[in-house]
């Protein structure tokens, strides 16, 4: 039985452009009726299946094209060992999505209880993260912008946070900072470019801010401020950092919050 271009493009969900550019490239060999047309075979399916196959193995199509075609002169050993690359990548896709998975069960928790953290001081451990920092990441050096790069395709492995830095009661800087927990940016090799930092480690106090989000982007230095002042009633020595970001934004009774996590570092005793 023989097919027609566009049977065989419906068959594997391609564009009839897509199976003829396989054919350039020599990974399927049609015939040809007596007005010229393509026709393909049970043979051509076959051939475009193991295509299939090969592709969701994360081989690009110039590798197929190099190691799997009729004319493949390469040895077992070369194509064991792009294998094993592609094996290597796809347990790290792998690993990733298992972080993603449980990074998307702990937001979840964290929201569907976000009233119990408002204006409550928790004492945790300062995270152990890695901060990409700096207060442009555009037009910067091509190793730092590949930096970025790498760090945004792990999202929501890292995040955005505002890093502010107090001298006393004066809101000194503030700065924008792409943040991952340590492990995960070392199992994923992200990486780190002089501007790099790592929070110091220690103690600190979480808590959530609730805010009107239609009068603040991000939380202001009074905001902080307040912050700090209650956590020295408690009994709490503030180190002068602070890092927090964006946790959910929501609508109640018309008026919209934005809900703000804050981690206050404190002085290691």
């Amino acid at each position: 039985m023989q097919y027609s271009i566009h049977e065989i493009a419906k068959i594997f969900g391609n564009t009839p452009g897509a199976i003829r550019f396989y054919e350039e490239v020599g990974l399927v060999n049609p015939g040809r009726d007596g007005a010229g047309s393509r026709v393909y075979t049970k043979e051509n399916i076959m051939e475009l299946f193991y295509l299939r196959k090969y592709c969701s193995f994360g081989l690009k199509l110039r590798e197929v094209v190099e190691y799997f075609n009729d004319q493949n002169t390469k040895d077992l050993d070369a194509v064991s060992a792009l294998l094993s690359e592609k094996q290597k990548e796809a347990e790290q896709q792998a690993r990733y999505y298992e972080k993603s998975a449980q990074w998307i069960r702990q937001y979840n928790e964290k929201i569907t209880s976000l009233e119990s953290y408002v204006d409550i001081f928790h004492p945790v451990s300062v995270p152990d993260y890695y901060l990409l920092m700096d207060e442009d990441f555009v037009g910067k050096s091509p190793r730092q912008q590949s930096a970025v790069q790498k760090w945004i395709a792990v999202s929501p492995l890292s995040r955005i946070s505002v890093v502010s830095d107090f001298a006393g009661r004066r809101l000194e800087k503030q700065r924008i900072a792409f943040s991952i927990q340590r492990e995960n940016a070392e199992e994923f090799c992200l990486p780190l470019p002089p501007c790099t930092e790592m929070l110091d480690k220690g103690r600190c106090i979480y808590t959530v801010v609730k805010l009107e989000s239609r009068d603040f982007d991000m939380i202001r230095e009074e905001m902080y401020l307040d912050l700090i002042s209650r956590m020295g009633n408690a009994g709490y020595a503030f180190s002068g950092r602070t890092v927090s970001n964006i946790l959910f934004t929501h609508k109640i009774g018309g008026i919209q919050y934005k809900y703000f996590e804050v981690w206050l570092l404190c002085k290691n005793a």
